[in-house]
């Protein structure tokens, strides 16, 4: 019942369903207080004023953000010189595994002698593609490395 009287002062229904509300009203005793209860509200309530903040009141709140004192920045918590250790040591450990893989596989591939045949088969040995395949797991951690950097951001700690 409330649903259709506030339809019917909001005029927010179809003609038909409005009509028969408007019949209700007029035959039962109990719709029409209930319609002259809710339009009196209507009425009152469209009689007050909005509260609505004035027009500078964002910039108002984001000047006062501003003032405010900012919490210490993350540098004077994160040590760099520790960071930096950090990725040297992960820097010297990929360096020496690729010299000890590089070291291990057999370069007779690159001596004077087969360097005057030109062989385009290749000495499939199992040191040769572990080579291979650790070249190919660098190469997709710089290129993860990348696209992270992409999506989420350069470092915000960089000096």
């Amino acid at each position: 019942m409330d649903r259709k009287i506030w339809a019917l002062i909001d005029n927010s229904e179809g003609s038909q369903d409005l009509a028969e509300t408007r019949k209700y009203i007029e035959t039962n005793r109990e719709w029409e207080q209930r319609y002259e209860e809710l339009l009196m509200l209507h009425r009152e309530l469209s009689d007050i004023p909005a509260d609505q903040p004035s027009m500078r009141f964002t910039q108002n709140v984001w000047e006062e953000i501003e003032q405010l004192h900012t919490p210490f920045s993350a540098q004077s918590y994160i040590n760099m010189r520790i960071v930096k250790g950090i990725a040297a040591l992960f820097f010297v450990i990929i360096a020496g595994a690729f010299l000890y893989g590089v070291a291990t596989t057999g370069m007779s591939f690159l001596t004077i002698e087969n360097t005057r045949k030109v062989n385009f088969a290749m000495d499939l040995s199992a040191n040769t593609i572990q080579l291979f395949i650790f070249g190919n797991i660098l190469l997709l951690l710089l290129f993860f490395e990348k696209i992270s950097q992409r999506i989420f951001g350069k470092g915000h700690h960089e000096q």
